[in-house]
C-alpha cells in the first residue's frame, strides 16, 4: 500500500506543478513536506521511496496522506482495501468493542468472582 501512496502522491504533484519529471516532483514533494508538514525529507530520498528503494517512515506516510486527503495513513489504507477486507476488519472491529464494553463493565462491578469469570471468557 506504500507504493500506492508514494504513486498517487507523485500524480498530484505531477498536476500541481504540470511537471513530467520524476526528480522534478520528488523536489516539489519534498518541498511541500517539508514546508507544510515538517517532515525534514531530501528530494533525493522522495526520488528512492518512489523507485521503491527504500520505506518512508510513519510520519512522512501519514503526512503524504494528509497531502492526498486524508488525515491519517492508516485511513489511506482503509480507504484503498478491497471491499472484503473493510468488512472483516469492521466486523473484528465490532467485536472488540463487544469484548472492551463486557470488560469495562466487568471492573465495574466490584464482584471478584464475576471479574474472574470475565477474565476466563
Amino acid at each position: 500500500m506504500i507504493e500506492k501512496l508514494i504513486a498517487m502522491a507523485f500524480e498530484k504533484a505531477k498536476l500541481q506543478t504540470g511537471n513530467d519529471s520524476i526528480n522534478g516532483r520528488a523536489e516539489y514533494l519534498a518541498y511541500v513536506m517539508t514546508e507544510d508538514y515538517d517532515t525534514g525529507i531530501t528530494g533525493k530520498s522522495m526520488t528512492r521511496y518512489y523507485q521503491g528503494k527504500s520505506s518512508p517512515k510513519l510520519k512522512l506516510r501519514n503526512a503524504l496522506a494528509n497531502y492526498l486527503g486524508y488525515n491519517t495513513y492508516e485511513d489511506f489504507v482503509l480507504a484503498h482495501l478491497p471491499e472484503e477486507e473493510r468488512e472483516v476488519i469492521n466486523k473484528a472491529e465490532k467485536e472488540v468493542e463487544k469484548k472492551k464494553y463486557f470488560l469495562d463493565n466487568c471492573f465495574i462491578s466490584g464482584d471478584r468472582r464475576y471479574f474472574l469469570f470475565c477474565i476466563f471468557l
